[in-house]
């Protein structure tokens, strides 16, 4: 039971009487004129009480209880999120209510929002009288807390006992009157008349804790009103029932019960030790929106390590910090966005300058041949497996490369490292990003009955080891290589030891960004992430249900695309809608800020040529020339042809650049073919898109250095997120 203490000093003043006087000071030291008074009123004392207390328990505080001129309006005693009342005197007023009025909860709200826009603000309904049917009234007070005794009286209860509380509770109902008093030793019971809106509340709290007496529960609702409409804004709870001794649970219990018996998702509490109450306080209502776009204000306002996924319920970005937390493990079944949120991941890796690295051999990178010209020399590893793992070797070479440079320098971090110094030695961040890595985990049959020779068993044996291989690869950049700006990001339907491996646990404890999209199970939310308590509260909120008991209950569950919950480091858990976009749509966004695949950029002597470089000269006129008559008569014509392109070579070039020129000619010894069809030849490769060529200007300043950063102007508050 929520009580004060009971020990009194030797004038017969008890603790409760001493916190009383010392929060009645309190106010007064704050200025709250209005919450003193609350105070004074609520029990029934006086200042000269005040005084006589606070010289008792502490003779230097009573001068603190004097009031005091104050010209200012003091805040009001109930609430932040209530407007300041016009007036600091208490006032009172009878107002009449239509003959439908019945207080019930949504009723109040609109009843306080009619009052406030014609009284003025800071109106609260004490209490309801609905005696006549004809002519219903509401009491309403202004200035301090409404009463939470309205109508009270005390009835003697001669048959009352330890045992028969609710029947004497029971039989008061009966005649419209709430027993909120029970004394059986003194057969008493002091009841009073409860409004609508209050008994709902009750009610509420009394079917969530069967073991609470009735009369032992007392609570004042509190109304506020928001953009024109009222709402629930607090309840205040003087007594109830004490859930657990432990503290850390009881305001769980009623955190708890805020959110889910008395408001939403967005209410919290807070418990008062020393006056022994609750206050359960409504905060913004939460709601994930069923589809966002991509924040690309959000990408080019960001350091070079923000990557923004999506928008939480209250309308915030979500936001992946790789600079803090390099590695991110995503998990999702198909059609839940999971290779969304990889393609979001990829595309601010891309727009903050990074290299980019693709393995996914399972698939082909059939999700991301969109960036397939994007990624750097060596990086797309999607053909086969011991392509995929060669590809891994390749980074986790680099990755040591760059460690071994960091001892030299004797320096924890790439970013530590001169500008220039990054340049000349080829610092960039890296971005792998490993789909289908449950696929990957999973080692191929190899049949016993095959032999050695067959080539299927030798396929399969590749496969293996390859995958071998790229899955203790994969862990040692996870655990080895966080601080040289390899960053990967594995894509997976599952994470648990089974598909995965027993190293499952240790490369999720090196993914400090953990992501799951769609429906999961409770086992599923254990394995992928830290705190399966935590995780499921999340989910809950994400999903508006539980999660599922078994796993095949959860793969049967189809979910809403793109939502999802993300643990991230220093932000605990959060749900989400993953941002969406489609792949044209980030190929655009790229070009538009200059960034172009690799193979649409033709360089000469280090400069890159695009269509401001290259001469239209139109249609070229030969006159009389009959080429077929030059191909009869001069069957050796490539020869000197040959011979004058030769003479065009420039002076001053590279072994590259003559390389890739001589490549583009035709062998003197070998006449040119004849023309052919494409259409006639049925195994003809599909011709390759020309791309037209850009140009990318030489970069001056450091391309990973933090851009700066932009003002983003406020998203407008969706009414729907309000009570």
């Amino acid at each position: 039971m929520l009580s004060f203490l009971k020990t009194r000093n030797a004038s017969g003043y008890s603790q409760k009487d001493y916190k009383i006087a010392n929060q009645y000071a309190v106010l007064y030291r704050e200025g709250d004129g209005i919450g003193a008074a609350a105070v004074l009123s609520k029990y029934g004392w006086d200042h000269d009480k005040v005084n006589d207390v606070l010289n008792d328990f502490d003779p230097d505080g009573a001068a603190a209880a004097q009031p005091e001129e104050d010209d200012t309006d003091p805040e009001p005693f109930y609430g932040t999120e209530t407007p300041e009342p016009t007036s600091s005197a208490v006032e009172k007023r009878i107002v009449n209510v239509p003959a439908t009025y019945g207080d019930s909860l949504v009723g109040r709200a609109n009843l306080i929002a009619a009052l406030w826009g014609k009284f003025g603000e800071g109106w609260q309904v004490e209490s309801f009288d609905a005696s006549n049917p004809a002519a219903r009234t509401v009491t309403v007070v202004r200035g301090e807390l409404p009463s939470m005794r309205p109508g009270r009286e005390v009835f003697g209860a001669p048959n009352a006992t330890a045992g028969n509380g609710e029947a004497i509770a029971a039989s008061h109902a009966a005649y419209g009157r709430t027993m909120l008093g029970y004394d059986p030793y003194r057969r008493l019971a002091e009841t009073a008349v409860l409004p609508p809106a209050t008994i709902e509340l009750r009610n509420r709290l009394l079917r969530k804790n069967p073991r609470q007496k009735s009369w032992e529960l007392e609570l004042l609702p509190i109304f506020g009103v928001r953009n024109g409409e009222g709402y629930l804004a607090r309840v205040i709870i003087t007594r109830a029932d004490q859930h657990s001794p432990d503290r850390d649970k009881e305001v769980g219990y009623w955190i708890g019960l805020a959110k889910n018996t008395i408001g939403h998702q967005g209410w919290y509490a807070k418990v008062d030790d020393q006056l022994g109450t609750v206050e359960m306080i409504a905060g913004v209502k939460h709601h994930i929106p069923d589809m966002v776009g991509y924040d690309y204000a959000a990408v080019d306002a960001g350091s070079w390590g923000d990557v923004p996924i999506g928008t939480d319920g209250y309308g915030d970005p979500v936001q992946l910090d790789l600079a803090s937390n390099p590695h991110t493990m995503v998990v999702g079944k198909t059609n839940s966005g999971k290779s969304v949120g990889l393609r979001a991941i990829i595309f601010a890796a891309l727009v903050h300058g990074w290299d980019l690295v693709v393995i996914d051999p399972t698939k082909r990178g059939l999700d991301f041949t969109w960036a397939r010209g994007y990624v750097r020399d060596g990086g797309w590893g999607c053909l086969n497996f011991p392509e995929a793992q060669a590809t891994i070797e390749a980074v986790y070479a680099e990755g040591k490369r760059r460690l071994e440079i960091l001892v030299e320098q004797d320096v924890e971090k790439w970013t530590e490292l001169p500008e220039d110094f990054r340049r000349a030695n080829g610092f960039k961040p890296i971005m792998v990003v490993i789909d289908e890595f449950t696929s990957l985990s999973k080692m191929r049959a190899v049949p016993k009955l095959l032999e050695d020779h067959d080539q299927r068993k030798i396929d399969a044996l590749e496969a293996n080891l390859a995958k071998e291989i790229l899955l203790l690869t994969t862990d040692n950049i996870l655990r080895e290589l966080r601080f040289v700006g390899v960053h990967v990001s594995i894509g997976t339907q599952v994470w648990n030891v089974t598909d995965i491996g027993t190293g499952a646990g240790g490369m999720r404890t090196n993914m400090g960004n953990r992501l799951q999209f769609g429906r999961a199970s409770n086992g599923q939310l254990g394995m992928a992430f830290s705190d399966a308590s935590e995780a499921g509260e999340a989910y809950e909120l994400a999903h508006n249900i539980k999660a599922e008991l078994t796993d095949a209950a959860a793969s049967g569950k189809k979910g809403r695309p793109g939502r999802g919950i993300a643990e991230l480091d220093g932000v605990g858990y959060v749900p989400f809608q993953g941002a969406f976009a489609t792949k044209q749509e980030l190929a655009n966004e790229l070009e538009k800020r200059g960034i172009y695949p690799r193979d649409a950029i033709v360089t000469i002597g280090g400069t890159a040529l695009t269509d401001a470089d290259v001469t239209d000269l139109g249609t070229l006129d030969f006159g009389d020339l009959d080429l077929d008559d030059l191909e009869e008569d001069a069957p050796d014509a490539e020869v000197p042809v040959l011979a004058a392109a030769a003479e065009t070579v420039p002076e001053e070039t590279n072994d590259a650049q003559e390389a890739e020129w001589a490549a583009t000619q035709v062998p003197a010894t070998e006449p040119a073919a004849a023309p052919f069809d494409d259409e006639d030849d049925p195994f003809a490769e599909e011709a390759t898109p020309v791309r037209t060529p850009r140009i990318i200007a030489p970069v001056e300043e450091d391309p990973f250095a933090s851009p700066p950063k932009k003002e983003k102007a406020a998203a407008p508050v969706a009414d729907s997120w309000w009570d």
